[in-house]
């Protein structure tokens, strides 16, 4: 509730219309890195931890590509599906 029911809302609504992801160099830091705008979610001005938060441009390219492939369904599953079991004691609800 309160800040961060407000934020949420705020997210959601700009996600929905242009985005909340923005583009910026970072002080003391080379390249392009990708962040949060702090006024898509509502903030009045620039918030420094959302830099704190930041990744490099070249690894939010491959990570989208890599998403981007897997919802096309070119890219192979990896992982198989397991039967995961427990021999443990049993819980008996008191």
């Amino acid at each position: 509730m309160g800040l961060g029911k407000y934020l949420l809302l705020k997210l959601e609504a700009s996600m929905s219309d242009k985005g909340v992801l923005q583009v910026d160099k970072i002080d003391d830091k080379q390249g392009n890195y990708v962040f949060l705008n702090g006024h898509s979610v509502g903030l009045s001005n620039k918030l420094n931890d959302f830099e704190t938060l930041a990744v490099s441009m070249g690894a939010y390219e491959a990570t989208l590509a890599k998403i981007t492939a897997e919802l096309s369904g070119k890219a192979k599953k990896v992982m198989a599906k397991r039967a995961v079991s427990y021999e443990g004691p049993e819980w008996d609800g008191k």
